[in-house]
């Protein structure tokens, strides 16, 4: 096993500080490696020092030094490739800021003044990303080396079969350091300490070893060091003797993880992954006296508060005195005073004192927040009387419940006054009260009403982030180290990239967990208990085990007891009223009705405990014991008895009633003193509780995962929420007339619309409703029957009494309706999921087709919008490379060609009908047929036929039909041109040559060669045998003729032979580089020769695999074997009939081979398709195989052209395929089949539109437009999209609802000038559009490129949907860079709100601004230099820019008349753009400002910064008015379109929507994994859209702040790029996405949109077997869905 290590240190610099430690670094980890690693060690610099190597103290290192040894490690030439490569390196790292960050490894001539870093870390990790190494090793000690680990842009690679280990000394905007009292860096020392692996008891130290170590040794310095770790165990040192130290002992029967259930105090010593977020929260408590801990839904916030706060308060060591401090937990219930009550009440005292003290307590609260000051402070006292350092800590978890679960006609009455109550004591009692609440993210907004509590959240908020990638591993490992167990790698690494972006991913992992540790495997030999693989596949992964689970509990259960589970879940799940659905607290009491005995339930209820699906907990009853306790006189605690002393309420209680509150011992040997209260006890029985007479037992579901993640409970709740609804409507006023004493008043019974619905769905659902609630709705009719009874007395009028039964019949009818119309609704809604469920499991399958997904997408929108039709939809959407079915007919296709402009297709079929398609409308311009004068040829037995365009487009060349002429079509008129030749025998290969001049055509053995001009025989000889390949080289006077008995190259000017080739065998397949350059040749024996076309010389021979040589030609004249070059000429592909193929890259030896699915063709003598994209990156083959639960089909296999990697395939063709070829940009790929059909599939779709990429330029800036300039002839709403490359290069498309003209359409003429437009007069719509060049494909809603200050007109004639396809990269048209100066680099840029404005900021401390003309380019309206700041001198002429000249950002106000300009030091520079004495300069921001905007009036500026403010400033003044503190630094900020809200975006995770007026928080936007870079409103304000650095962007509700959809614009990357930006259209129809790696998406940003996208992608319906497969439909029950009108056939 090879294991090879790069080991640079560089101290010496020509431009930068000489550094000390680097070359110590160096040569200490390299003689560790060596040593005990096993390495061998390159040094870089390396000189010979004593005999010995060492690492050169003063020797320079040059970048090509250093690239060249980088590649020799990660992608050595040859067949030796190490199975291990490492790469350390310490010395200068740099930062490069020009609009988007970049670091850089330092080389000796760095100078970052000349603009030159060094190695970049960008370049770096695009060569990880290729190396064919398996084990990555990489270690940085250098500033911003985290850099590295930006895989957003290339990631290095988490795939099958590689493992890494990348770590970085410092992030990627920290700096590393020396160390002062080491002659090693303060990282490299933790590495070499890390290397040493005599303190492990195995000896060995692994990469995750390693980690571990650095992680703890460097904890608290001031770089913090990052790690990535992947795939299996790396080995990276070991030694014989190693520490002899104890194994951790096993603990028998312990299962360290919680399932559903959270995290306590007992439980602490397994809780892992949250270590710095509880430091953060005790640092809050230390210093504040309110707490918010605000997470999603399963993000863990109640484990971090009771396993990690209350545990660390509990034990002291975090806060000193914190032991001492009383602790309570309670959740609100449906009666929040009663369990802020529980608070106060002694845990140990007997059930009937324990009843008195909750009911004085309640009695004091009454008063308010007097009341509860007074018992804080009497609780206080009783504890420690002279403790001033005591504290009373109450923790309300839960709080959500506030909403969820209080209801009544007093709600919003309790809710003010419980909030009011807790408020006002943390005023009055001061410090020594502390109050954390624990808190739903999607509950925030609800909060916001409530002004007080609202500000104290917002001031004292901490977010619980999703986990990240080391402390999810952490949460795994960790606690099974504690208990003896051992992890599979395979299983953790396999548990992470399922649980990575799951919702509620903690209770789902933990449950996980939990089943793994019930099925752990136990080595027959003895050993520690396993948790394997096996298992975790068994149990159905992260996602299925909670679901298979209680599928496997319910399903156990008797029929009878399971519609009483039934009922209990859906008892325990509250309804959500525009929130998620949530867990319901009841009693079991409840749960008992008349349809079920008691018994029965009791029995249900402990089975569904025992399989924690739920939980019980004790509730004290207080009116059971009112009667036997004295109301005076009682047993009471201390800590009552004291406040009613204070009060003078009671007298003074005696010194044996005083006492402290018990303390319960704790297993470690301390004590709790922490009483957890829900209602009475949440999670600990009184003890006796269950015995006594006041106790009741609650029931809980163990967590809201299940709820979000069990199909079936979904499925119940979907069926019966009206119902449910309806049910606890009644339910809930029935309590409020039981707690009212049970008056017969009017104002608390049921009357009207109200009694009659009670009426109806007591009727319906008899068993549904409490025995109280049946007594309530009697009570309610008889008391409106006798109210009834005395109007009829009273009233005389028969008319009246008539209308009175006539409204009760409507009102009667009209529920009987509502119910009716709601269960359908729901069945509806049901059946949606469940279809949406199917769709993704489509998505899923190896062999799925996303058509289908996306088909019964559609049927499940059709039945119900509901966010998992939307969430299946845009999957397939993204998965459907399908883009047109261009449909011959009954007969065959046998060749296909494209223009060079790629407008049009041409195709050749089985009865050689030649038909000439338009790509742009996908309908058939011309139908051209091979005659004999105008009479057709008979049928004959087709012999391959061919078609091909000229070079220029203008005309087409075709054979078909056996025919032994050659027809040339004008494209233009479809006219004949010429009919060339005249051969005996069928014509088997035509030819044109580069510059379309010559033509060619093989029959047998002759050749003749034509000029196509006038149709003249240029040329014309015999070579040996059956003539099947003919190509040209590039000067176009050689051709290459291929026979399987020979290969030669002849002079078609002097009709000689000029170079002839063979390996002296059969020839089977011949292959022509595209430049004509080399050629390859296989022979029968399955070898494969290289020759050079000029000189003969061949120069590689390899041998194909065995059965390739095997081939037995049932066809003598045919080849056996297909052979194609890549565009470049570095690759060769192959395939053969047995259903082998390869790809060989000649002049590196490297080859892949790969075996069709399907085996051998069918047919004898077939060969597959093959072809190469045009940037070589992608192999495509044809493949035939069979079937059983489909029809025959053909698919189209996709391979990454390097390493053989399956990519995936396109499915559809039904017959063998013909032809593969694609478009020029590789946009597209054509196919056909003889089944009739060409089939153009979008080859870069990774969005529900094409995406635009800018490979080596990153983006500056970008904007969606208005109408761009004048359009004359667009029918249809216009739009636009504007970028600007880091080079100053702008880029321009339209989106018009108007169809593309062909030839024939009206002329629109347009006239340009201006940058890049050349002032070239175009005549017509299709001169413009040929005129263009190469890369134009449509959009739904027509997509025009535009570059730069070119308009053009679209013909007003109405067409049909256009093709969805991707967009190729456009070339650059206009520089604005260049026409300013040269050698500049663009640093800041933006478009005005019209998009008819350019700002940019140069490197040479210039600002530009340019004003696009109606339908001319973009003139300069002024230019200035920047000027700095007044405070600072200014830089002399030619030396480098002042900071406050260096510009980041750009942003116009809304008219477009100033400009704000953001510089390096934080301040703002405010411009009039037309007034060159306007400049005005903001200061306030105490760090890097992130982004400016002004308000839509133009009179504020809104600012964020990394300070963690946002500042908005008054521009008459240049004063900050209001400063809105954040958590954590700011990314970016929009104002909304009315200027009344604010939208910050953080790197803590989090958005906020903040009131401008107040300053208010209103909305926290909660889910990203990671920071949030961008946000913008609607323009209507109502939705939000965020980029996360997590790779997706987030559509969110504005007011209520729930999450509406994501969009993943890097899916199918193993680590998706970040998403920079993410803006909406003006009409908010679509969203843009702007990624990290260059890519612009587009998406549908509502339902219509979404779905007419959708449409226009179907290109067929279900076929019969996908419904009885997929939907369980029998074919004549198969539902339709409309379709694109392309999918059409073509005309006779």
């Amino acid at each position: 096993m090879v294991r090879d290590a790069l080991v640079v240190g560089i101290s010496r610099y020509q431009h930068l500080p000489v550094l000390n430690a680097p070359v110590n670094d160096a040569e200490a980890i390299a003689h560790a490696l060596e040593t005990n690693g096993d390495f061998q060690v390159v040094r870089l610099p390396e000189i010979v020092q004593e005999g010995r190597l060492r690492v050169g103290q003063k020797t320079p290192v040059t970048l090509t030094e250093l690239e060249a040894a980088l590649v020799r490690l990660f992608k050595p030439s040859g067949a030796n490739v190490p199975q291990t490569a490492l790469f350390y390196f310490s010395g200068h790292g740099l930062q490069k800021e020009a609009g988007i960050r970049e670091g850089y490894l330092a080389t000796s001539e760095a100078n970052p003044e000349a603009n030159f870093y060094g190695l970049s870390l960008f370049w770096l990790r695009r060569l990880l990303q290729e190396s064919p190494v398996r084990q990555r090793i990489i270690l940085l000690d250098c500033c911003h080396s985290g850099e590295i680990l930006n895989f957003l842009e290339a990631d290095p690679g988490a795939h099958t079969g590689t493992d890494r280990l990348f770590m970085a000394a410092s992030r990627e905007y920290e700096t590393a350091y020396e160390s002062l009292t080491s002659p090693y860096s303060v990282f490299t020392e933790a590495l070499l300490a890390g290397l040493d692996a005599r303190r492990l008891p195995t000896g060995v130290v692994t990469n995750y070893a390693l980690t571990d170590w650095v992680s703890s040794a460097l904890k608290g310095e001031s770089q913090q060091p990052l790690f990535e770790n992947s795939g299996s165990e790396i080995v990276l040192t070991r030694c014989q003797n190693p520490l002899t130290l104890l194994p951790p002992t096993p603990v028998a029967d312990v299962c360290p993880y919680r399932g559903l259930q959270p995290f306590w105090e007992e439980h602490a010593d397994y809780f892992f992954g949250r270590e710095g977020l509880t430091d953060q929260l005790l640092d809050r408590l230390r210093t504040g006296n309110f707490l918010a801990v605000v997470g999603a839904s399963g993000s863990g916030k109640s484990s971090v508060v009771r396993a990690g706060l209350m545990h660390k308060l509990q034990r002291g060591q975090a806060i000193s005195g914190s032991d001492r401090w009383q602790i309570r937990l309670i959740t609100p219930t449906e009666q929040p005073f009663k369990s802020l009550a529980n608070a106060f009440v002694s845990p140990a005292a007997a059930p009937v004192e324990r009843a008195e003290q909750l009911r004085r307590a309640e009695l004091f609260l009454q008063d308010g927040s007097a009341g509860l000051s007074h018992l804080i402070r009497a609780s206080l006292m009783a504890d420690h009387p002279a403790a001033k350092a005591s504290r009373f800590v109450l923790v309300i978890d839960q709080f959500e419940e506030m909403f969820t679960l209080c209801h009544g006609t007093q709600t919003e009455h309790v809710r003010h006054r419980f909030f009011n109550c807790l408020l006002a004591a943390l005023r009055e009692v001061g410090d020594r009260f502390k109050l954390v609440i624990v808190l739903r993210a999607d509950f925030f907004s609800k909060c916001s009403f409530y002004k007080g509590l609202a500000e104290q959240i917002e001031q004292h908020l901490v977010m619980v982030t999703p986990l990240s990638y080391d402390q999810i591993k952490a949460s795994i490992l960790k606690p099974a180290n504690k208990v003896g167990l051992v992890c599979d790698p395979n299983l953790v690494y396999n548990i992470l990239l399922d649980i990575v972006g799951a919702p509620g991913e903690l209770p789902l992992l933990q449950y996980t967990l939990m089943e793994l540790w019930q099925r752990r495997y136990t080595p027959a030999e003895g050993g520690p208990p396993h948790l394997t693989l096996d298992a975790y596949t068994a149990l159905g992964g992260v996602r299925g085990t909670l679901q298979k689970r209680a599928d496997e509990i319910f399903y156990s259960l008797e029929l009878e007891e399971q519609q009483v589970a039934k009922r209990i879940f859906i008892a325990l799940t509250q309804l959500g009223e525009g929130t998620e659905d949530t867990r319901r607290r009841v009693l079991k009491s409840e749960l008992v009705g008349g349809q079920f005995p008691i018994a029965l339930v009791e029995t249900v209820v402990e089975k569904l405990v025992r399989a924690k699906l739920i939980v019980t907990n004790q509730w004290v009853a207080v009116e059971s014991y009112q009667g036997q306790v004295d109301q005076r006189f009682a047993n009471v605690s201390t800590a009552l008895r004291l406040a009613q002393v204070a009060r003078n309420k009671y007298p003074k209680a005696g010194a044996a009633a005083q006492g402290a509150v018990c303390r319960v011992p704790g297993a470690k040997g301390y004590d709790f003193n922490v009483v957890r209260l829900t209602h009475g006890l949440e999670g600990k029985g009184y003890p006796g509780g269950s015995d006594g007479g006041g106790s009741q037992e609650t029931v809980d579901i163990a967590h809201e995962a299940l709820i979000r993640n069990w199909a079936l409970l979904r499925s119940w709740l979907d069926e019966s929420r009206e119902m449910l609804r309806r049910q606890r409507r009644i339910e809930r006023t029935a309590r409020e007339w039981h707690s009212a004493q049970q008056p017969r008043s009017p104002e608390f019974l049921l009357h009207g619309s109200r009694l009659l619905d009670a009426e109806d769905f007591l009727s319906q659902y008899p068993h549904e409703l409490s025995q109280c609630a049946q007594q309530y709705i009697a009570l309610s009719r008889e008391e409106s029957r006798r109210v009834r009874h005395e109007l009829r007395l009273l009233q005389v009028s028969i008319p009246l009494t008539l209308l009175m039964a006539l409204g009760v019949t409507f009102t009667q009818y009209k529920v009987a309706a509502d119910n009716r119309v709601e269960k359908e609704y729901q069945a509806q809604i049901a059946t949606s999921r469940q279809w949406s469920a199917i769709a993704q499991s489509i998505l899923q399958e190896p062999d799925g087709d996303p058509m289908a997904a996306l088909l019964i997408s559609r049927l499940a929108a059709e039945r119900g919008q509901t966010m998992e039709a939307e969430s299946s939809v845009r999957s397939a959407l993204q998965k459907v490379q399908l883009q047109a079915n261009l449909v011959q007919g009954a007969a065959g296709v046998v060749d296909v060609a494209l223009d060079a402009a790629q407008t049009r297709i041409a195709t050749v079929d089985t009865e050689g009908t030649v038909r000439l398609w338009s790509l742009a409308t996908a309908q058939v311009e011309r139908v051209l047929a091979v005659v004999d004068g105008d009479r057709p040829q008979p049928a004959a037995t087709p012999v391959s036929g061919r078609v091909l365009f000229t070079p220029d487009g203008n005309s087409l060349v075709g054979v078909g039909r056996s025919a032994r002429q050659i027809v040339v079509w004008s494209v233009a008129t479809g006219e004949v041109q010429q009919r060339l030749g005249d051969f005996s025998t069928p014509i088997q290969a035509i030819a044109v040559n580069p510059q379309g001049t010559l033509l060619a055509a093989s029959s047998g053995d002759r050749v003749q060669v034509w000029q196509v001009a006038n149709g003249r025989l240029q040329a014309q000889f015999r070579q040996a045998g059956t003539i099947q390949t003919l190509a040209f080289t590039a000067d176009g006077q050689g051709l290459l003729v291929a026979s399987p008995q020979a290969v030669a190259v002849w002079n078609v000017v002097s009709q000689k032979r000029q170079q002839r080739f063979g390996l002296g065998a059969r020839v089977e397949g011949v292959a022509l580089s595209p430049g004509g350059e080399t050629v390859a040749i296989a022979d029968g024996s399955g070898r494969v020769g290289i020759w050079q076309v000029a000189t003969g010389r061949q120069l590689q021979v390899v041998s194909l695999p065995a059965p390739t040589a095997a081939i037995e030609q049932d066809a003598p004249t045919q080849f056996g074997l297909v052979l194609q070059f890549s565009p470049d000429g570095q690759k060769l592909g192959w395939g053969d009939g047995l259903g082998q193929f390869g790809v060989w890259q000649w002049q590196g030896g490297a080859a892949w081979t790969g075996t069709q699915r399907g085996g051998a063709n069918s047919a004898a003598g077939r060969l597959p398709r093959i072809g190469f994209s045009p940037d070589g990156q992608q192999f495509v083959v044809s493949d035939r195989r069979d079937r059983p639960d489909l029809p025959t089909t053909q698919p189209i296999h996709i391979w990454d052209a390097a390493t053989g990697q399956d990519e995936g395939s396109l499915v559809g063709h039904t017959e063998p395929i013909t032809a593969l070829h694609y478009t020029a940009d590789g946009a597209l790929l054509v196919s056909a089949g003889l089944d009739g059909a060409v089939r153009l599939w979008a080859m870069q779709q990774t969005s529900e539109f094409p995406t635009v990429r800018f490979p080596g330029s990153p983006i500056q800036g970008s904007a969606f437009v208005a109408p761009l300039g004048t359009l004359p002839c667009a029918t249809g709403p216009t739009l636009g999209v504007r970028m600007m490359t880091e080079k100053g290069q702008l880029h321009q498309w339209n989106l018009v609802g108007a169809a593309p003209p062909s030839a024939e359409t009206v002329p629109c003429v347009a006239e340009t000038e201006g940058p890049g437009a050349g002032g070239q007069k175009l005549g017509s719509w299709a001169q413009l559009y040929h005129g263009l060049g190469q890369g134009w494909h449509w959009l739904t809603r027509w997509l025009e490129r535009r570059p730069g200050g070119r308009a053009a007109g679209l013909d007003g004639a109405k067409g049909i949907p256009a093709i969805a396809a991707s967009i190729a990269p456009p070339q650059a048209t206009t520089n604005f860079l260049a026409t300013v100066a040269a050698e500049q680099r663009l640093m800041a840029t933006t478009f005005s709100a019209d998009g008819n404005q350019i700002a940019i900021a140069n490197s040479q401390g210039t600002i530009t601004v340019w004003q696009a003309q109606a339908n001319q380019g973009f003139q300069v309206v002024r230019s200035w230099p920047i000027e700095g700041d007044s405070k600072t001198p200014a830089p002399p002429t030619g030396a480098p820019l002042a900071p406050s000249q260096i510009l980041r950002q750009l942003a116009f106000s809304p008219d477009g008349a100033q400009l704000v300009g953001i510089s390096v030091d934080g301040l703002l520079h405010v411009w009039e753009v037309r007034n060159r004495d306007r400049h005005q300069i903001l200061r306030g921001h105490q760090a890097l400002v992130e982004q400016a905007q002004f308000t839509p009036d133009g009179q504020r500026l809104v600012s964020v910064s990394w300070d963690r403010t946002a500042r908005i400033w008054d521009l008459q003044t240049g004063q900050s008015i209001t400063a809105i503190a954040h958590p954590d630094a700011l990314t970016n900020l929009r104002v909304s379109a009315n200027g009344a809200k604010l939208l910050t975006t953080s790197l803590d995770g989090t958005a906020r929507i903040i009131d401008i007026a107040s300053g208010t928080t209103q909305v926290i936007l909660a889910g990203h994994r990671g920071a949030i870079l961008d946000g913008a409103f609607s323009p209507t304000g109502d939705r939000v859209v965020t980029a996360g650095a997590d790779g997706t962007a987030r559509l969110w509700n504005a007011t209520t702040g729930v999450e509406q959809t994501t969009l993943r614009p890097g899916e199918n990357a193993p680590v998706p790029p970040a998403v920079r930006r993410a803006f909406f259209s003006p009409d908010g129809q679509y969203v843009a996405t702007l990624s990290e790696n260059g890519t612009l998406q587009l998406w549908a940003a509502n339902w219509g949109g979404l779905l007419t996208l959708a449409r226009d992608r179907s290109l067929r319906q279900l076929t019969p077997e996908e419904c009885l497969r997929y939907l369980r439909l029998v074919p004549g029950a198969c539902p339709a869905v409309a379709l694109n009108s392309l999918d059409r056939p073509a005309p006779p």
